[in-house]
């Protein structure tokens, strides 16, 4: 069974790669159903890789679901598996305003993590990606950094080259945070380029997200709008968050290119209205106040103070970077 359900979690993992998540998520379940004891190793590892599918498509109410039904540990487990579960716990606590609780779980993981021998990440390299993404949208930065570059070097050293466009990508987001910019557009180059030889498309948009943003923060608008054109094209057909981010990077470019009322709507849009949004609760704040700045720029002071008092609403005093984010909105 222990066997099985490892084969299983990585057949899923690729065929969501392939760009048939559905197929994967079929094959989870159909093991699931094989496993008598809900709470044993086998079904653990396969819930976790259940979860990581409803994050990447932003259905954190179902990440959530099966988490709350999940032990922290249990006797029987292996030592990574702890570390796994630790580690997919914080994003659903974060998108549902449950700061405290993701600060908690954020920190426990981070012990788990910093403990744990480069032999238990290999297993759970899909996971602790997830962990690298979530303090980067805490604005946990440096920390993302390092463990990036971790996570990176461990992918590399097993062969498991399929993880590192995700993970460079991720790097270059943190990068882009820290203002090192010239250090992003390498990583998210990097990324883009191993996408292109692996064929993977949800990794091949992750990547040119990261190059929009930091062509369009260093100033090549141009440059900025084809890679963010190429990226919607690329996930025009999903509805996942990486495609609701390929959106948002687009819309930035476009006010940063001076086109503010094409970008301003595009921005609403891949905001989702604010309606059960695909993008992640760092791109939120940040849509604020970006939002916020073109109100205010156009003179439109009540429309401003709107977007500036979601920002608000958004932001929480355990996480600094939100707390500034809101100021300045």
């Amino acid at each position: 069974i222990s066997r099985r359900s490892r084969a299983a979690r990585v057949c899923a993992l690729m065929e969501r790669m392939l760009g048939r998540p559905h197929q994967g998520r079929t094959v989870l379940l159909d093991e699931l159903h094989r496993i008598s004891d809900p709470r044993s190793a086998a079904a653990v590892r396969l819930r976790l890789r259940l979860v990581a599918d409803s994050l990447i498509r932003s259905d954190f109410r179902a990440a959530n679901a099966v988490l709350e039904l999940m032990p922290d540990s249990a006797p029987e487990w292996e030592p990574g598996l702890e570390m796994a579960t630790a580690s997919l716990r914080p994003l659903p606590s974060l998108a549902a305003g449950r700061i405290a609780d993701a600060v908690r779980h954020i920190d426990r993981a981070d012990r788990l993590v910093a403990a744990a021998p480069d032999e238990h990440l290999a297993e759970w390299m899909d996971i602790i990606t997830w962990l690298c993404w979530t303090e980067t949208m805490m604005g946990r930065h440096q920390s993302a950094r390092r463990r990036f570059d971790r996570a990176i070097t461990v992918a590399r050293s097993t062969g498991q080259s399929y993880m590192v466009p995700h993970l460079m990508a991720g790097l270059a987001r943190a990068l882009v945070m820290l203002g090192r910019l010239a250090d992003a557009a390498i990583a998210a180059e990097e990324a883009a380029g191993v996408a292109r030889l692996l064929g993977t498309g949800q990794e091949l948009v992750m990547a040119l997200t990261q190059q929009c943003l930091v062509a369009s923060w260093t100033g090549h608008d141009e440059e900025a709008l084809r890679f963010g054109e190429q990226a919607m094209a690329l996930s025009a057909d999903t509805v996942e968050w990486w495609g609701a981010m390929a959106q948002y990077v687009h819309a930035l470019a476009l006010v940063n290119a001076g086109r503010v009322d094409e970008g301003a709507e595009a921005l609403v849009t891949a905001c989702n209205g604010f309606v059960r949004p695909k993008i992640d609760p760092a791109a939120l704040m940040a849509c604020c106040e970006v939002m916020a700045r073109i109100e205010a720029e156009r003179g439109r002071r009540d429309e401003a103070r709107v977007w500036a008092e979601r920002a608000g609403k958004l932001a929480h005093p355990n996480v600094p970077a939100g707390v500034g984010l809101a100021a300045l909105a």
